[in-house]
């Protein structure tokens, strides 16, 4: 049971993910599960809305660094 409920959730998140067009349909599959999979780890560690923002904007400023050949993203300015 708790493996349908993990599925409906990333299959959730994903649509939530394709909705702000933050995935697309066309990418990797294992790249869109990856950031579904983070996203839900993100709910469950974060207490507040507030706090998840503040993780994703740190990633924003370590993600560069670590892969400098992605093109540098506004999502959350």
């Amino acid at each position: 049971m708790e493996v349908l409920e993990k599925l409906q959730a990333v299959h959730e998140t994903m649509g939530l993910l394709q909705s702000h067009s933050l995935v697309s349909p066309h990418s990797s599959s294992n790249n869109n599960r990856f950031l579904a999979d983070f996203v839900i780890f993100l709910e469950g560690v974060c207490k507040e809305s507030e706090e998840m923002v503040t993780r994703c904007k740190i990633l924003m400023d370590v993600i560069p660094k670590v892969c400098p050949y992605l093109p540098p993203s506004s999502v959350l300015d």
